[in-house]
């Protein structure tokens, strides 16, 4: 049976260009828990003021896909290099500014 489809972030227009960014990597499909996005939501609010957090399980690939909405671009392209090569829980996170427009057709799987 196929998963469902996740609900957008916000609607893409709400969604200015460079304030997506996407982390992979970083968890895997049964770490996915109620605090993930808390913690990710505390961890991002270093760089910036962060709109939305919404986690994406591929259960075919067990990839988990976490983005990240920050209010404004400079806030995604300061997170990017400070969380892209970190490590978290054994896990070294690739991070990267993800296309809002690719994100608002529902692309999800293959954010690199």
């Amino acid at each position: 049976q196929p998963s469902p489809t996740p609900a957008p972030l916000a609607p893409a227009a709400s969604l200015p260009e460079g304030t997506l960014i996407a982390m992979t990597d970083m968890v895997a499909p049964d770490e996915v828990d109620d605090d993930l996005e808390d913690e990710i939501r505390q961890e991002c609010g270093n760089y910036g003021t962060v709109m939305t957090v919404k986690t994406h399980v591929n259960r075919d690939s067990d990839k988990v896909v976490i983005f990240v909405a920050f209010a404004q671009p400079d806030e995604a392209k300061k997170a990017v290099p400070e969380l892209n090569g970190r490590w978290f829980g054994g896990k070294q996170i690739h991070c990267a500014i993800y296309d809002v427009a690719a994100f608002a057709r529902g692309s999800y799987e293959n954010p690199f």
